[in-house]
């Protein structure tokens, strides 16, 4: 079930949280939201994905 793999996802980035290094937990986060397609890497940065637009409740560009 997608509800399932969701609450798995979010138990790996408090695993993944906990671990981390005080000096790049930012970059930890976005490996995550990346990893569960929310944002991607554009231009050296990053930008929220059609399904992150989706997520956050965002227009959607057509």
């Amino acid at each position: 079930m997608m509800s399932d793999a969701i609450v798995r996802k979010f138990a790996d980035l408090d695993r993944i949280l906990e671990t981390c290094s005080e000096d790049s937990p930012e970059e930890k986060v976005a490996e995550f939201l990346i990893s569960i397609g929310l944002i991607e890497r554009y231009n050296g940065s990053f930008r929220l994905t059609e399904a992150g637009k989706k997520f956050l409740k965002l227009p959607v560009e057509k």
